[in-house]
């Protein structure tokens, strides 16, 4: 295969280009996408706080909605980018005015749209690709195998800083592949448009440069693009800056330079350090350490293949050195590397025999069994290690103001953007205890435990986040599923976040205590 995209020719026209003209192929596409659309409607978690509290909490300030005293650290360090942030308070906005002003409908909506951007670049990404296969199977087998990563829906309907700042990469990178071969007048047009996009890119993800100096090393080296285009190029960028110098001024209300404080504090200051470090090679195990691991480690083989047989390929420039520079940071989370997910359709382009491929292998299968299985399980289920979201929604949906104990380990449930509804909470043990239990209802986050109830009263469970919890069924489901969960959490590295579904109980007086009943 060529250096794809970079040697694709001819004018770009949609209805010319094989996945949507062949039409087993467009099922598939138009399949994948109502996966990825069904995903964004039911996960209603984040997996990693930041992807909350550093983009959505941000957006949320601009609204009015959460306190500057509420938000991260890194606010008051001016570090993080208001770019993303930004578009998504423009959303709301633009939203509450038709009358969607409920702060779960308006999460729902920034998922919903920031999967459909991200689907759409990853797309664009792929048809692109295919149309370089001139074989029919050769373009099955590419879309077979970009399209049934399992884990891929549930990473395009993040909101978070990787998703947006990948989706950015991979339409400059489309931009700067598609300006080359087009006639001079042209080249201006497309390679302002990739710096712009790659510019955009670094003002969601500071850490984006990483990539781009790769695949900018490559395109001068390998394309040796005109003044003008490298001139353009470098204007796009330079747009782009100032509208994440704009986006920063509305955020933080002076002007900063967010990129220059985050290596201040995270680098200079090592306050990065302090979350955790990781020895050089961590991601070997870091990346594959999740239900999708089998898949996982196969992507990072194919991409090392990758890199060993296709060394002066614009993919190996760019993804060597995301990798590398990672790598050579001391904090390290699986999560930095999510962006390299988007380019999986250029691994399988490079690293695999499409046209070859008559049938998948044998030993293949199995991985794909469990692979759609786990699909199928992100789609309808909200998983993440803080779950609370669906907690939230219980309480803003009560009829009235809710007095809640919380008893065992305070559970992480400060997003102030969800609590649109005032509810009181008080910590046994820390707080003072109410005078009348009656009006209070019990929070534990453990759905495996049953609470003991306080003196002259006892507990009817109301609702919990755990499945199945209030359902006949628990009588059996309960005990199996707590043993393997607490059986799981013994064999855990400490400092590993535990998993908790809160669970709530109505208090209740008993008949013999003499106190007034719960109205």
């Amino acid at each position: 295969m060529t250096d794809a995209p970079s040697h694709i020719n001819g004018r770009f026209a949609l209805s010319d280009l094989p996945i949507w003209r062949e039409r087993r192929l467009r099922v598939l596409v138009l399949l994948h996408l109502l996966v990825v659309l069904v995903t964004a409607w039911r996960s209603e978690t984040f997996f990693h706080p930041d992807e909350h509290f550093q983009v959505v909490e941000f957006a949320s300030h601009l609204l009015g909605w959460t306190p500057a005293d509420a938000l991260p650290w890194e606010f008051a360090a001016q570090m993080r980018p208001w770019l993303q942030p930004l578009a998504y308070a423009g959303l709301m906005r633009g939203l509450a005015a038709f009358g969607v002003r409920d702060a779960f409908a308006l999460l729902t909506a920034l998922r919903v749209v920031t999967a459909l951007f991200a689907w759409l670049a990853y797309i664009a990404l792929l048809a692109r690709l295919v149309a370089l296969q001139t074989s029919p199977q050769g373009r099955l087998r590419l879309v077979q195998a970009s399209l049934a990563i399992g884990f891929l829906p549930y990473l395009l309907a993040r909101t978070s800083s990787e998703t947006a700042a990948a989706s950015l990469t991979l339409l400059s990178l489309l931009a700067l592949g598609l300006a080359d071969p087009h006639p001079r007048h042209r080249r201006l047009r497309w390679t302002l448009l990739a710096g712009l996009l790659a510019g955009l890119a670094f003002e969601c993800r500071f850490q984006m440069a990483f990539l781009f100096l790769g695949t900018t090393l490559w395109w001068l080296w390998h394309r040796r693009p005109s003044v003008r285009a490298v001139l353009g190029f470098l204007a796009g960028g330079v747009v782009a800056l100032a509208i994440g110098a704009l986006a920063d001024r509305v955020g933080y209300g002076v002007w900063c330079f967010p990129p220059l404080n985050y290596v201040r504090q995270n680098i200079v200051l090592g306050v990065a350090s302090t979350f955790g470090v990781e020895p050089l090679p961590a991601y070997l195990w870091l990346l594959p350490a999740n239900l999708f691991g089998p898949i996982v480690a196969l992507c990072m083989v194919l991409l090392a293949r990758v890199w060993w047989l296709r060394p002066r390929s614009a993919l190996t420039w760019g993804t060597l050195a995301f990798v590398v520079l990672h790598s050579l940071v001391g904090h390290k989370e699986e999560r930095f590397l999510f962006p390299l997910a988007f380019f999986l359709p250029w691994i399988f382009a490079e690293a695999l025999p499409l046209a070859a491929l008559a049938t998948w292998p044998r030993w293949l299968r199995p991985l794909l069994v469990w692979n759609f299985l786990l699909m199928a399980l992100f789609a309808v289920y909200p998983l993440g290690w803080r779950p609370h979201h669906a907690f939230f929604r219980h309480m803003d949906q009560a009829t009235t103001v809710q007095h809640v104990l919380i008893r065992g380990p305070q559970p992480f449930i400060d997003t102030p953007f969800l609590q649109q509804r005032p509810f009181e909470l008080r910590v046994e043990g820390r707080d003072p205890l109410p005078a009348d239990w009656t009006q209070w209802l019990l929070l534990t986050p453990d759905a495996f435990a049953e609470p003991a109830p306080p003196v002259g009263t006892h507990l009817r469970l109301a609702w919990s986040e755990m499945p199945l919890r209030a359902s006949p069924a628990w009588a059996h489901v309960g005990p199996l599923l707590g043993t393997w969960m607490h059986a799981w959490e013994a064999h855990t590295p400490a400092g590993l976040p535990r998993p908790t579904w809160l669970t709530l109980y109505v208090i209740e007086a008993d008949a013999a205590a003499g106190l007034a009943p719960r109205r």
